[in-house]
């Protein structure tokens, strides 16, 4: 493994997106690999969060300081998607990085979102048509992927990337595991034993104690939202208490949970997934072109 630019870790890959698209399960299995070595947490936000990217190297080498020379370094944040200033950052750090994108049906994306903050907000009561027919929501701004990418592509090449689609990983998750390994520079034959796992379930609470999820969710979002919180306590601090937060999360996680009795597919009505399809057309055409990877025909959308 190379050494990292002055003052920060060697990584070689990030995971940049996107939301409720599989990146749990992706993080889990290559941190299970022998050759790489993963952020302490999953999503560092250190190149979307302007407060910690500002305290340079030693903020970001915090979430590997438990890390010892392998082939591979790097962590998934899929929230980098989403912040166009991440691109610049990213590249001014690591030009040469490796960039992984794991990208899901922008409708059923959609749904998954709003169903999570529905689940974990129980105070939710707006229905999904009237959640995505309001301007500016992030359930529907997420799912336009070819915008978001192209603001990567002005700092990055093509052959940086591995676009992989979300449903691949229900299909063929050796596959998809192997193409991963494969790409990041590691040995591509090794299967984790979280490789069959689901790790994450659209629209069903994994929690044992949902109430405690409740409360995990609302401290999360007041660190990540105050910047009080991040002037206030220092970056070993917070990392501990992020370290802390995960061991209470996955304590409160059940792992074998019955297959779902619907799918996302089978929830969405058909006029909201008509509604959202004539918005996400332009946009998945575009995404074909740019990934040259058919996502138009792959996700069924229609053609005229």
């Amino acid at each position: 493994m190379k050494n990292g630019p002055e003052g920060f870790p060697p990584v070689s890959f990030i995971g940049i997106g996107a939301p409720r698209s599989g990146s749990t399960w992706v993080s889990e299995n290559l941190k299970a690999h022998p050759e790489i070595c993963f952020s302490s947490i999953k999503e560092t936000k250190f190149f979307a969060d302007i407060y910690k990217f500002q305290k340079g190297g030693a903020q970001y080498t915090t979430y590997f300081s438990h890390c010892v020379p392998k082939k591979a370094m790097g962590e998934f944040d899929p929230g980098y998607l989403n912040v166009s200033e991440a691109a610049s950052r990213i590249h001014s750090i690591y030009p040469d990085i490796k960039l992984i994108v794991i990208l899901r049906n922008p409708i059923y994306r959609a749904y998954s979102h709003y169903n999570i903050h529905k689940i974990k907000s129980k105070t939710w009561d707006r229905s999904f048509r009237e959640a995505i027919e309001r301007e500016g929501n992030t359930y529907v701004a997420s799912g336009f992927y070819a915008k978001k990418i192209l603001e990567y592509l002005k700092y990055f090449k093509k052959e940086q990337f591995l676009f992989i689609p979300y449903e691949n990983i229900a299909h063929s998750p050796e596959e998809v595991i192997r193409k991963i390994y494969q790409f990041v520079g590691v040995d591509d034959s090794y299967r984790p034993a979280s490789l069959l796992h689901r790790i994450n379930y659209g629209g069903i609470s994994r929690a044992r104690i949902p109430t405690l999820n409740t409360i995990i969710y609302k401290v999360e979002n007041a660190i990540n939202i105050y910047p009080l919180f991040r002037k206030l306590i220092s970056p070993l601090k917070l990392l501990k208490i992020h370290k802390f937060v995960s061991q209470i999360k996955k304590k409160n996680i059940m792992t074998n949970l019955p297959e779902p009795k619907e799918t996302t597919e089978e929830i969405v009505a058909k006029d909201d997934y008509e509604y959202l399809e004539s918005i996400y057309r332009s946009d998945v055409i575009k995404l074909s072109e740019i990934t040259n990877f058919d996502f138009l025909s792959y996700w069924k959308f229609k053609k005229d």
